[in-house]
């Protein structure tokens, strides 16, 4: 069983000029995930003890760089779908914001050389309404090497899982580089990661 966690950084509306989905990929277990967030909640415990969830944007430097140092100890696959917005009208959407979310999201799908079954946990940001779209075109871009494999893709809340809270803070270090200029949290990943640039 391979495990795939997916958040966003930035917006598609007005308020950013680059907009970031971001995955991590693990296999057979998603403990070590686990285990990076309770190793920086027991770090910096004065700082988390209040928080019901742990998000980049309102961590300290020092929380974030912590979570990303340990991420480097563990066996994952990163990869970041980067849309700068001003190329958004290349892409056809038919001025749906949701479908462009999901072309974005289907060009990490297409990374994922799939050997094993998979089990896709992403934030729940999207109305029930449009969540089987996004599941349909996400599991069809899937890069499958197995008829056999089956694939599950839950919206969760990023509270419940902490896998999704390690991505999230990888998706807002991949923001913080495009978006601001300022590679001092992606520098600290010691591994190869994929940037996918969407065109």
């Amino acid at each position: 069983m391979d495990y795939l966690f997916i958040d966003e950084s930035g917006d598609l509306g007005t308020d950013s000029k680059y907009f970031i989905i971001s995955a991590i990929q693990i296999k057979r277990d998603p403990k070590p995930l686990d285990k990076i967030i309770k190793k920086t909640r027991r770090a910096f415990k004065k700082e988390t003890s209040k928080t019901h969830e742990l998000k980049a944007s309102t961590s300290s430097p020092e929380i974030n760089k912590y979570i990303l140092n340990k991420l480097n100890e563990t066996d994952v696959k990163i990869f970041s779908a980067v849309l700068e917005k001003r190329n958004m009208y290349k892409i056809n959407y038919n001025e749906d914001v949701n479908v462009l979310y999901n072309i974005i999201a289907s060009k990490i799908a297409m990374e994922i050389n799939l050997k094993d079954n998979l089990k896709v946990h992403i934030d729940r940001s999207k109305k029930p309404s449009i969540i089987p779209n996004f599941d349909k075109m996400f599991i069809h871009n899937l890069a499958i090497k197995n008829d056999s494999c089956k694939v599950s893709i839950n919206h969760n809340l990023s509270h419940n899982y902490k896998g999704l809270q390690v991505v999230d803070c990888i998706a807002w270090s991949f923001f913080q580089e495009f978006e601001n200029n300022n590679k001092e949290f992606t520098n600290l990943l010691k591994f190869r990661y994929k940037v996918i640039k969407v065109k």
